[in-house]
């Protein structure tokens, strides 16, 4: 049964303003990189008076409904999600949602812990190898560009012209092709663009709903797992647009979460939604972070979080299993 501010019991205000100051820093992690903040806000809350799981987890999902809301319009109205590309994503997150909660009774929370701990921390060593690459790439591409300008102004001080339009049309005369060979080709490339489509959805609904399972069924965050196994697929994403995928699924997991959470659980809805104001507040401000960071920057911020959160879950998990 839901209740409103009837937690903290007792009220102890510097130990809520406290978490209200761990609410923001998670918020804006959140906003800037799309995951890792969530991390904080459960231990913290389960650190309040009289607050137990069964009140605390739903809380946070009272909480995270309305922020996530907020963070989805402001990518939205930024350009970085198409709910017209993303809605596999959303069926999987919804179909996946509501099969964690029966699959419950038959895989243990602690596996799902360490299977997610595990991808996240494999997710974020292949950023981090991909980064490194690109990196690389750009460092030779500069390097070969500067080399070629080098010649260039050699051979122009030197007094070797280059060649006159004239020659360099002979030099390298032009092929035509036939108008109908032409039109095949442009409709067998349409053809495997409608394949390539169809099979890219199908993935998005696959890797969604494995994602919301887990998640569901480990209490997680869905972008802590959505974001590490769809780079695992598409490593050459761009951060903010993968940000946006993992905004949409969890615009239908969190209040699929926070619904089941209302029905059985006992959240404090007051609390709640005193903490969601911080927590839009400073995930907005994390989003405007956010579009200001470079690609390669973003997403090796991303790759970092990614370890760092799987090795905390993966610590976690450990010692609750051997405290049991």
């Amino acid at each position: 049964m839901a209740t409103f501010f009837a937690y903290p019991d007792p009220f102890i205000w510097w130990q809520v303003l406290l978490y209200q100051l761990v609410v923001a820093l998670g918020s804006f992690i959140i906003g800037c990189f799309g995951l890792g903040g969530g991390l904080l806000f459960l231990p913290a809350m389960l650190l309040l008076p009289s607050f137990e799981p069964l009140v605390a987890v739903p809380t946070v999902f009272v909480m995270a409904c309305v922020a996530n809301t907020a963070r989805t319009i402001q990518l939205y109205r930024l350009g970085f999600i198409s709910f017209r590309e993303n809605w596999p994503v959303m069926v999987g997150a919804f179909i996946g949602g509501a099969l964690g909660q029966l699959l419950l009774l038959y895989i243990p929370a602690a596996v799902a812990a360490l299977l997610v701990a595990a991808v996240a921390v494999m997710g974020g060593f292949q950023v981090q190898v991909w980064v490194c690459k690109q990196w690389a790439k750009a460092k030779a591409a500069k390097a070969e560009a500067e080399a070629a300008r080098v010649e260039e102004t050699v051979a122009d001080e030197a007094g070797n012209d280059p060649p006159d339009d004239a020659v360099a049309d002979e030099a390298t005369p032009t092929q035509v092709e036939p108008k109908v060979q032409e039109l095949a080709e442009q409709k067998s490339a349409a053809g495997s663009s409608v394949k390539s489509t169809h099979f890219r959805q199908l993935l998005m609904v696959l890797v969604a709903l494995v994602a919301a399972s887990l998640s569901s069924v480990g209490g997680l965050g869905g972008p802590v797992i959505f974001m590490p196994l769809w780079l695992m697929i598409e490593k050459d994403i761009p951060p903010k647009k993968l940000q946006g995928m993992a905004s949409t699924f969890a615009c239908v997991f969190i209040p699929v979460a926070c619904a089941v959470g209302l029905a059985l659980g006992h959240p404090d809805v007051g609390f709640g939604l005193l903490c969601s104001g911080v927590s839009v507040t400073f995930m907005l401000l994390g989003g405007l972070c956010m579009q200001r960071l470079s690609d390669s920057s973003l997403k090796l911020g991303i790759g970092v979080l990614l370890i760092v959160v799987g090795l905390a879950l993966g610590a976690r998990t450990g010692v609750q299993l051997s405290e049991v």
